[in-house]
């Protein structure tokens, strides 16, 4: 049995880290159990979303502050979230053992009910947006036969998926960069991980080189520039993208982090560690904590959406 850490998605349009604030926890305020809810404002404000599988519920958050705005309930198992440049935000819902085909849900930003549902015969567990195509990307990884490993991609994120088989890696994360290449990693067996790449047009994932190697585990996303990859729970490796493989890789050190899933916000990186609460730090510095969010469950995948303008 391997531990998975993963980072998701593509990030949005840099944005600076809110101003800096002492470590606090969130505020829960108008929650009702039982049904969705959000406040009025959080509709004009940008947003944290956090996804907690105990609860089967998303906790939203105001990003700059962390005052809990609002509930998502009635989801199952959420998995990851990623969200895309409209500020909609997709919830991947892992259903094994229920005799069901996976969900993703997509939110507009804000709102309590969704505008999309989308079946997968998978497991999905991560997901991330093309920035250029709105083509939306599912990590699958179920079952133990190579077969049952694959990747999903939904043209401009409707209809049935077309799914790419992911050779020796059981895909646990993916994320797009600017130019709509797609890198996938996650574990090959229990000890160790890897990564490849579905390149802007091509129709099959390809082993994607990194110089030197390091075993994911398991995160990656592309944070404008370059792409970064969790190693362990608290480092981070940004990869200059030359030639059709990662080279070059600056190692990022995180002060009290141990991560499971991360999410890059312009100048911040935004974490659920193993306890379930939210770590922010300054990104791409790292070093020591600026924040901490306690939610009212445990939570695990992570993304910011900005409010439409």
């Amino acid at each position: 049995m391997f531990v998975v850490l993963i980072g998701c998605s593509g990030s949005q349009a840099p944005m600076g880290a809110p101003g800096a604030m002492p470590v606090t926890s969130a505020t829960v305020e108008r929650a009702v159990p039982g049904r969705s809810w959000m406040l009025p404002e959080a509709a004009s404000e940008d947003l944290l979303y956090a996804g907690s599988r105990y609860t089967d519920s998303v906790y939203v958050f105001n990003y700059a502050n962390g005052k809990l705005v609002g509930t998502l309930t009635g989801i199952r198992r959420p998995q990851d979230l990623c969200s895309d440049k409209n500020g909609n935000v997709w919830v991947t819902e892992d259903t094994r053992g229920s005799y069901q085909a996976g969900q993703i849900e997509e939110y507009a930003h804000g709102h309590v009910r969704p505008l999309v549902r989308l079946k997968d015969e998978r497991a999905p567990l991560d997901c991330s947006v093309d920035p250029k195509t709105g083509d939306l990307a599912v990590a699958n990884a179920d079952g133990t036969e190579p077969d049952d490993h694959r990747l999903a991609v939904y043209t401009r994120g409707k209809g049935v998926p077309r799914y790419y088989k992911t050779m020796d890696v059981r895909p646990m994360a993916c994320s797009y960069d600017n130019l709509g290449n797609l890198y996938v990693t996650g574990g090959v067996d229990v000890y160790k991980a890897g990564i490849v790449w579905l390149e802007k047009g091509a129709d099959r994932l390809a082993k994607f080189p990194l110089h030197p190697f390091i075993y994911p585990h398991y995160g990656v996303q592309w944070d404008g520039k370059e792409l970064a990859i969790a190693q362990r729970y608290f480092i981070l490796y940004r990869y200059v993208i030359q030639n059709h493989e990662g080279v070059y890789p600056k190692e990022i050190e995180l002060d009290r982090a141990s991560m499971e899933r991360f999410w890059i916000q312009g100048s911040t990186l935004i974490a659920s560690n193993t306890d379930g609460k939210i770590r922010l730090w300054r990104y791409p510095a790292g070093g020591h904590l600026q924040r901490r969010i306690a939610p009212p469950a445990n939570v695990y995948g992570v993304t910011v959406s900005l409010a439409p303008h």
